[in-house]
């Protein structure tokens, strides 16, 4: 395959550089006939492979060994809790992912403008009937804006109503450190292709067992839960990408955002043209900035950018390619004129500030420009 090596890839949210000490583990277990559910020597290895990545997990995002279900990814993860038998009503906010709000919702929470659940609306909800056959699912970290619910406030709200708290944790894993136990989340949906894992391999945490119905059946792997057969070098490739989180990275890339986002609304000002910060003042991930220039529509600005080496994205990365208004976006209550023109670039493991360099000199240009 044809390697660009000056193309700058910022477009980390959407999936992530897979780390070398990934690739490496990945590629040994290729090299032998992996299956966990084969009662010989290799069948062994391979579930004692599956048992350490496992416990990996768990002490990593603080919860029992048993907890974790490992899964294809966020999408999986996120359809076994909503599909369960067990829901007579399930809610979630109007800025969640797609394998989320296209699923069986029977009302849709709004937002603020600033992106935040509107836990009056939550409340409201909430305050009548008996709950314990009702889920809220809620994302930890919304994907375009990077802004972080408050989950454990919305946890205990959740509970305190006798309901269920479904949370679609793939963008915070590996970015802001957590404890499962401490969170109050009674499910957790995860994935490695977000954090320098491979693509095609995720989690899902589950706080009490035997509280969901399978969405398929089969063989009766991880539990009976998720059956067919383990992705067992993705799955080690998971537990390697684990393995190698830093948190001082993305401390350092916070501040690099933070640094952008000011030299980016100082030079628009100064130019006496809009720039606006979508999530501002409001917690959001440390790789994740989402800017609109308004009057230069985001598809003319991600070809752009392309074509001068960089990689951007508008709107969310797992929408089949189509282009069209951000539903995230336009559910904060933005005009049409900033959601047509927002652009999102995410930052990762492997990020420079070189590129960051790059990235202003470019969009500097572009800005200029659409000034003349």
């Amino acid at each position: 395959m044809k390697k660009n090596k000056n193309y700058i890839y910022l477009d980390h949210n959407a999936t992530s550089v897979v780390r070398p000490e990934v690739c490496a583990a990945m590629a040994s277990c290729y090299e032998r006939p992996y299956n966990a559910s084969a009662i010989h020597s290799l069948g062994r290895e391979a579930k004692s492979f599956l048992g350490e990545m496992r416990t990996l997990v768990s002490h990593h995002i603080d919860c029992k060994a048993d907890s974790v279900f490992f899964t294809s990814g966020g999408t999986e993860s996120n359809n076994i809790v909503l599909q369960s038998a067990r829901w007579e009503q399930i809610l979630c906010s109007s800025t969640e992912h797609d394998s989320v709000y296209k699923g069986p919702i029977n009302q849709v929470l709004p937002v603020l403008s600033s992106g935040l659940l509107d836990l009056d609306a939550l409340h409201e909800s909430l305050k009548n009937g008996d709950h314990k056959k009702t889920l809220i699912s809620i994302h930890w970290a919304n994907n375009e804006t990077g802004v972080i619910q408050p989950i454990q406030q919305i946890a205990e709200i959740v509970h305190h109503y006798g309901a269920w708290i479904h949370v679609d944790g793939v963008q915070i894993l590996g970015k802001i450190p957590f404890s499962f136990q401490v969170s109050g989340i009674d499910f957790l949906s995860l994935s490695a292709h977000k954090m320098g894992g491979p693509q095609g391999v995720g989690a899902l945490i589950v706080k009490k067992e035997n509280t969901l119905s399978p969405l398929f059946f089969g063989g009766g792997q991880e539990r009976s839960l998720r059956a067919g057969t383990e992705n067992v070098a993705g799955i080690v490739g998971f537990g390697q990408a684990v393995r190698q989180i830093d948190f001082s990275v993305f401390s350092h890339l916070r501040r690099q955002h933070e640094g952008l986002e000011e030299e980016l609304l100082e030079f628009s000002e100064k130019h006496k043209r809009p720039l606006f910060i979508i999530g501002k003042g409001t917690e959001r991930l440390p790789n994740t900035t989402c800017f609109s220039m308004p009057g230069v529509s985001n598809q003319s600005q991600l070809i752009y950018f392309d074509l001068e080496g960089v990689g951007v994205s508008i709107g969310s990365a797992c929408s089949s390619s189509t282009v069209k208004p951000s539903r995230v976006l336009t559910n904060m209550g933005l005009p049409n004129e900033i959601v047509g023109s927002a652009v999102r670039i995410s930052s990762g493991w492997n990020t420079t500030e070189s590129d960051f360099l790059r990235f202003k000199k470019v969009w500097k240009a572009l800005f200029l420009k659409h000034s003349e």
